[in-house]
């Protein structure tokens, strides 16, 4: 199954904030070292047609989410402390 691929997922974004508005998208970060994008949206498409809202994936293994957590100025540096929705795994799988 796909869910034992992937070490944590969580959502991000205004949806975590609370901030969404219905047609908003829901941002949903995957962090996996045997996964490919392809499959990742196959899985979402299932999703949006549930949920009637785009969800936009971020695909990253868990050696780049430590790497580029430890970047100041970068993109998942900038999610640290801000509201996140654990899907998948604990605050400890991301290390």
């Amino acid at each position: 199954p796909l869910v034992n691929r992937i070490q944590a997922a969580f959502i991000y974004g205004s949806v975590a904030s609370g901030t969404d508005q219905a047609d908003s998208d829901i941002d949903l970060m995957v962090i996996a070292d045997n996964l490919d994008y392809a499959t990742v949206f196959e899985a979402v498409r299932s999703a949006e047609r549930r949920l009637g809202r785009t969800v936009n994936p971020t695909l990253v293994t868990l050696d780049e989410w430590r790497r580029k957590r430890s970047q100041p100025d970068g993109f998942v540096a900038r999610l640290e402390g801000k509201p996140r929705l654990l899907v998948l795994g604990s605050e400890d799988d991301l290390g």
